[in-house]
This record gives C-alpha cells, structure tokens and sequence, in this order.
C-alpha cells in the first residue's frame, strides 16, 4: 500500500495476484520467443547469401588537405607579375611583327591570298599554323601567359617555316641535281616562293630591237626585301622624237606578287642602254624554267633563314627581361595547372590589321624615282 499525508491511495483490493507460473506455461511462453529468433536469423542468412560479393579495397583512402590560404600580400604580387610579363611578351610579340626582316610570319599563311595549289599543299604539310600576329592575340587573351610558352610558340612559327619551305618540304625532289635542262610547268614547287605567275611583263621569245610602243625591255631594279638587283621587264607605252630621232620614251612596270605589288611608268632615254636599261636577253626555255626554279628554292631558302632568326632574336629580346620576373611567372603558371594546347585552328588572327596600323609598315612595294633607276620607294620609306 501507499500512503501520503497519512491517507492510503492504494488498498488490497486494488492489487491483483498471481500464482507462480508452472513449467507448462513457462515452456508455452519461451518457445514462441525461440521461434522467433531462429526465423528471424534463417532470413538474414538467406539475405546475406544473396548480396554480391565486394572486392577488398587495398588502396588507402587519399585525403586531399585542405587549400592552404594566400597571403593578401603574396596575391598581389602574383597579379602585378602575371601583368608585367603579359606586357612584356606583347611588346617581344610586337617588335618582331613589325620587323620587316619577319614579313613571311606577319599574317597566317592561308589568309594571304595564295594559289589553291598552295593552300592545298600547306594544309597537308602544316598541320597548326602560327604567326605573329595570332601569337599578339593569344598574348592578349591570356592564352600564352609565360615565357616558355611564348618560346613555344616562336619555335612553332620555325618548324612550320622548315617543315613547309625546307628541302625535305613539298616536291622536294625537284633539286637542281634533278631538274636538269628541261623542265615542265608541272613540275615547279608549290611553295610560298612560287608567285612568278602574271607576276611581270611576259618576255616573248623574239622581237626586234626597235623602240617602239609594245616591245619590251629590261630595267635594272632593286628588290625591297633582299636588297638585291634583278632585272624587270617593262613595255614601251609610249616614244617621244624629233625627226627621225629618239629623244625618249615611257616604261610601263607591272608588279604583281605575294609581299609586293604596283604599277608605275618610268622615263628613259636611248643612250642609257647597257647602264640603266637594256634589251632581254635571248634564252631556250628550258633555261628559262630552270632558273625560275633556281630563284624559288633561293626565295624558300631564305624564308628558312630568317625563321632561323626569328628564333635568335626572340631569345635576345627575351634575354632583356628580368629573369626573376621569367621564373616566377613560370613557377605560378606551372602551379597553377595551365597547359599550352595547340593554336585553334578556326580562329583567324585579329591583331593583323591593328598591329600594321601600330607599326606603320604595311607590305612593301617596288617603285622607281626618276633620278635613280635602282631606288626603293615604299611605304615604310615614305
């Protein structure tokens, strides 16, 4: 019973008394719960059974540990070195552009109007294209953003200039050791030097030596690029006299080529023959051929040569910066997982025009003065 405040809240009638349980009814009520267990562990066992079996895992677990923070300090010397070497690469990137010694790797090659022949043999043999000017754009854009990689680049703008105009490049074979003395139109090189076509007055085969409108002769140039004399034909246009005499005549000039192109008249005079101008000179066409041929693999020969040094004067100009300012940007960008892919090959260069605007050197041109026969005058020489 239990009492509080010494008043009874539970008397005997409220309770309910049982009898010890006999071993009949203690083995009815645990029997039930034995039954119980081992249904219960029959169907785990047979769940068990049914689940497939897993590899053992043997490798440890890699935690990767947590990104240690930057110092604000250290920040922003990253960011005013990332800008500082950007600036300098585009000037590097700038000053070979507007090199005139560089004009071959100015612009991409396929966007310079050339034959289909040399578009297609380009393609086959140049598998990414690089310039100048696409390496100002990628500099700009954050694609290029160290020193090695702008080193690969310019080695880029090289192999393709070997791989395309060297002798191992298309139609190789056609060496002078093999051309011999006679030469089909066929058979010429598809190369970026091949632009002899419509490139100047045809020289016909026999004429005679008469000044008169329609003949064409010879006169002594010289060439803006290797600043070397050749000799140009031009046609009489037209022929001034007095009696039987002439005092003299026009020259109509026809230039028509990759890096140059105009046409102008100059004035001479007949007494000038053998110094400033002459007749052409009489010769079989398989000769000719030949040494049209031999001008293409001279002209492929010095594309090569200066691809050479463009590499030499990158690495010059690139010596010039602060070599702390070069390791350390290379450290980051290493650090900071970018990789160099190869230059896209849907994109067009965007900096061709602007950066000719910025140098004001566009391509150059062959004119003559009229006091000098052999004299350059061109856009970059006013």
């Amino acid at each position: 019973m239990i009492q509080k405040n010494g008043a009874r809240i539970f008397t005997t009638h409220h309770l309910l008394e049982f009898e010890k349980p006999n071993v009949e009814q203690r083995e009815k009520f645990f029997d039930g719960l034995f039954k119980d267990v081992r249904t219960w562990r029959k169907e785990q066992t047979r769940m068990l059974e049914e689940l497939p079996k897993l590899e053992r895992d043997t490798e440890q677990p890699k935690w990767e540990a947590p990104p240690v923070p930057i110092d604000p300090a250290q920040q922003d010397r990253n960011t005013r070195n990332m800008r500082g070497i950007r600036m300098k690469l585009r000037y590097v990137a700038m000053k070979l552009y507007n090199n005139r010694k560089f004009k071959d790797f100015q612009l991409p090659v396929l966007d310079q109007g050339l034959p289909q022949a040399v578009r297609d043999a380009y393609k086959q043999c140049v598998e990414w294209p690089m310039d100048l000017s696409t390496l100002v754009w990628e500099v700009d854009m954050q694609i290029v953003r160290c020193c090695s990689q702008f080193r690969e680049r310019i080695q880029l703008i090289h192999d393709n200039a070997i791989r395309f105009n060297g002798p191992d490049g298309p139609d190789a074979q056609n060496s002078p050791a093999k051309l011999g003395t006679s030469q089909d139109e066929d058979m010429l090189s598809p190369r970026l030097g091949d632009q002899r076509a419509k490139a100047t007055y045809t020289i016909p085969d026999e004429q005679e030596q008469i000044l008169e409108p329609g003949k064409i002769i010879e006169v002594e140039f010289e060439d803006p690029h290797t600043h070397e004399n050749e000799w140009v034909p031009g046609k009489i246009s037209s022929v001034e006299a007095s009696g039987d005499k002439i005092l003299s005549f026009m020259v109509h000039f026809v230039v028509n080529r990759q890096h140059e192109s105009g046409s102008w008249t100059e004035k001479y005079r007949p007494e000038d023959e053998g110094k400033e101008w002459r007749w052409p000179e009489k010769a079989s066409k398989e000769q000719q051929d030949l040494d049209e041929v031999l001008s293409l693999q001279k002209a492929n020969a010095k594309i090569c040569s200066n691809a050479t040094a463009l590499v030499d004067e990158s690495e010059e100009e690139l010596g010039k910066i602060d070599s702390y300012l070069i390791e350390e940007t290379d450290k980051l960008v290493k650090s900071q997982g970018h990789t160099l892919g190869p230059p896209r090959k849907d994109k067009k260069a965007m900096y061709g025009a602007a950066a000719s605007t910025l140098s004001g050197n566009g391509p150059p041109s062959r004119q003559a003065s009229s006091s000098k026969v052999s004299a350059c005058v061109c856009r970059g020489c006013g």
